[in-house]
């Protein structure tokens, strides 16, 4: 699942914003730190 949200991240608008921001690396490192997590519902 997490891999699925980090395609659609690289694949969104923004992703160009933040490559330009920070470089290539950078954006792969932080996109590497973006993880899907499930919430328990009480």
């Amino acid at each position: 699942m997490t891999e699925n949200y980090q395609k659609e991240i690289k694949s969104s608008p923004m992703w160009k914003d933040i490559v330009k921001e920070y470089g290539e690396d950078k954006a792969e490192e932080l996109l590497k730190k973006c993880q899907v997590k499930f919430k328990e519902q009480p």
